[in-house]
């Protein structure tokens, strides 16, 4: 079966379409598209017509910003919105901010009955990786790894791809 892959667009805030990592996949193909989302919701529909999904891939600073970005998904007829969903996993409401801000994309979503798939992966090992003697993680090491909390006799697994 042929797929139109020419038809995939990635859209990067204005702020991030000179970055050299930006301009290192256009090289390679990649549509960039500018998008805003303090754009007015039918400036932005537009710029996702004849898309059949979006995956919001956005860092957990922007977690709000996916609510204008599904109502212009809703408005361009996107057929499934799929949704960034790192954060803790804790009970929906009244505890945590960020799973706060989750649920609140989740009920917008919801309320546009648009399609949607959230793939709910939460955060916990990421922030618990040891830093690794050779320092080629320091870049990305949160610090926490080294806090276990307890007497470190606690079982705990860590699963990821």
């Amino acid at each position: 079966m042929s797929q139109n892959i020419d038809a995939t667009k990635n859209l990067v805030t204005p702020q991030s379409v000179d970055r050299p990592s930006t301009k290192e996949l256009e090289a390679k193909g990649v549509n960039i598209v500018p998008f805003d989302v303090n754009d007015p919701a039918e400036k932005s529909a537009e710029k996702l017509k004849g898309q059949d999904i979006a995956i919001a891939a956005i860092s957990i600073s922007a977690t709000r910003d996916q609510i204008p970005f599904a109502t212009a998904a809703k408005l361009a007829a996107v057929k499934r919105f799929i949704p960034t969903s790192f954060g803790p996993v804790v009970p929906p409401k009244g505890m945590v901010d960020l799973r706060d801000h989750k649920e609140d994309v989740l009920n917008h979503i919801k309320k546009l009955y648009l399609p949607y798939t959230s793939i709910d992966i939460g955060w916990w090992f990421q922030f618990t990786l040891p830093r690794l003697p050779s320092g080629r993680l320091d870049a990305t090491y949160s610090g926490v790894g080294g806090r276990i909390p307890g007497d470190g006799n606690t079982p705990s697994a860590f699963t990821d791809n």
